[in-house]
């Protein structure tokens, strides 16, 4: 399906685009949203390299990685 971005601008015209999104049940994302989920992966991404530097953790091999994607 196809996305839509929009820009509203005021709170006003935010809390209704996003009360009408909720309201049809569809799937969207906030910009604060997006922020949070990429912070949040980069965090757990750094975690995850600082246990395998110190051997806590076993790295995964280039061929496993790849299949995840």
């Amino acid at each position: 399906m196809n996305a839509i971005t929009m820009y509203p601008s005021n709170q006003s015209q935010y809390d209704i685009l996003v009360s009408l999104a909720r309201e049809m049940k569809m799937r969207f994302t906030t910009e604060n949203n997006a922020k949070s989920e990429f912070l949040s992966s980069l965090c757990s991404a750094a975690k995850e390299a600082k246990q395998i530097a110190v051997g806590e953790l076993k790295a995964e091999s280039l061929d496993d990685l790849l299949a995840e994607a």
